[in-house]
């Protein structure tokens, strides 16, 4: 399958699967309006943004500003019902480049297109002792997205030209063996493809058992295993094993701290030639056919394991998190060590003024038990970004937005090229419709509880 049908492909699952979701909500809002609590905001967004010599050119007034405006749409809500509950943020926009230029070396800057983003999360009880979570991540554009604070550790680099989409989906029912203990197993699927060619798109799948145990009321414990595969387009794949083991805990009144430690095995199919039993040819001589490549297990292992800490208060609230774990390599075409952090933290000034600092910072390295990647033990790619944000809500219905943004990736591999530059976004958000109060948050790890700052929701999107 070509590149072009594979990236058509990606953009029909993310349409489905926006599709499947609006028809599961829709069928939740289908009951009596005394069935449940409804919270929504729907509000319609104009920004603007500025990349400083994006393509790093050697002469930065040769076309290395990049101007892009933004306009779409955000929906955010939340709905409780007796025995489930589920939110969602989507934001679909369409970002047009304003600079369509050719850079120094010949290639267009142009980053126009269609974006969206889609937050999905829904939990519900099937028996007093059994209950069922499913989050969804769905992320497709032509630029880098810097619009809003990192709540997780990903994996993160620039490609500069070319749409990509990132979708990851979690599912997990938990059977609760006794007030203290409990069983869950879960499911996940992820899916990455990319329009420029250098890259790799990548599929993976994981099943998931493990037992947890609640220590007392603010701590717990828990032990699980799981199996994953990494598919790429080009015909590797890597099979995983995985082991963890977490403990998590509050650390004063309202600072909730998690603690995770593991390993894993991996082996990965990767293509070798085939040595010739001929010796090489001599002048006149005709030449030997073709060296056919053959299929080679590679066997690695190493350790997993990471920490976050967060706390949420009325007007200051923070978060930090860093992992150290196996992945399908962001682009690579084969299985990688990644390193993953990220810092946020926001601070209300009266009731109309929010202020926010974060970053997030990336490095994949090569197994180095492959052979054809052995010998550096350099990063495949480096990346860190750090940002600072305004919202100022001029009126109840009128918000605006700003910040300043600086990106630095280092990297050994095309199309992940050094490069520096800073990102200065402008935005105004207006609100089309409302009810309800503040809607929660999709992605919370706890009953969807509504995340004490407006940041994870989207408040901040320019």
């Amino acid at each position: 399958m070509s590149k072009t049908a594979k990236e058509r492909a990606g953009s029909a699952v993310a349409h489905r699967r926006s599709i499947a979701l609006g028809v599961v909500f829709a069928a939740c809002l289908a009951g009596p309006a005394a069935a449940g609590e409804l919270r929504a905001i729907l509000e319609g967004e104009a920004a603007v943004t500025s990349d400083g010599n994006y393509q790093q050119s050697a002469v930065a007034e040769d076309g290395g500003d990049e101007m892009v405006a933004r306009g779409g749409l955000s929906l955010r809500l939340s709905y409780d019902m007796k025995r489930s509950s589920l939110a969602l943020v989507y934001s679909p926009s369409y970002e047009q480049s304003l600079d369509n230029q050719e850079d120094s070396q010949g290639l267009r800057r142009d980053r126009s297109g269609f974006a969206q983003r889609l937050l999905f999360g829904f939990q519900g009880a099937l028996t007093r002792r059994t209950d069922f979570q499913i989050q969804e991540r769905l992320f497709s554009s032509p630029n880098l997205d810097l619009y809003l604070p990192p709540t997780s550790p990903d994996t993160m680099a620039v490609t500069r030209r070319g749409d990509q989409l990132s979708h990851n989906l979690n599912a997990s029912i938990r059977q609760e063996l006794t007030r203290r203990t409990g069983l869950t197993a879960a499911v996940s699927h992820s899916l990455r493809t990319f329009e420029n060619s250098d890259l790799f798109d990548t599929e993976s799948y994981g099943v998931d058992l493990g037992w947890n145990m609640n220590l007392d009321r603010d701590r717990s414990l828990g032990f699980s295993g799981g199996l994953g595969k990494f598919e790429y387009e080009d015909g590797r794949d890597s099979d995983v094993r995985l082991a963890n083991v977490y403990y998590a805990f509050l650390l004063g009144r309202r600072t909730q701290a998690r603690v995770d430690a593991g390993a894993f095995w991996v082996t990965s199919v990767n293509f070798v030639p085939l040595v010739p039993e001929t010796p090489e040819t001599l002048p006149g001589e005709e030449a030997p056919p073709l060296v056919p490549l053959v299929p080679v297990d590679e066997k690695d292992s190493g350790w997993r394991g990471g920490v976050q800490l967060s706390q949420q208060g009325d007007l200051f609230n923070w978060s930090l998190g860093y992992r150290h774990d196996i992945s399908a390599g962001y682009g690579l075409g084969r299985a990688a060590e990644a390193d993953n952090a990220f810092v946020g933290l926001s601070r209300a000034l009266g009731r109309t003024v929010t202020l926010g600092l974060d970053g997030a910072a990336s490095r994949q390295h090569d197994l180095q038990e492959f052979a054809d990647f052995r010998g550096s033990d350099e990063p495949v790619s480096e990346f860190v970004t750090g940002t600072a944000r305004l919202s100022w809500n001029i009126v109840p219905s009128l918000r605006l937005t700003g910040g300043y943004s600086r990106v630095w990736q280092s990297a050994r591999v095309e199309p992940f090229d050094d490069l520096s530059y800073s990102r200065y976004f402008l935005g105004l958000a207006f609100r089309i419709f409302s009810t309800g109060e503040t809607p929660k948050n999709p992605l919370s790890p706890q009953g969807l509880r509504t995340s004490g700052g407006e940041t994870e929701s989207g408040e901040e999107n320019p």
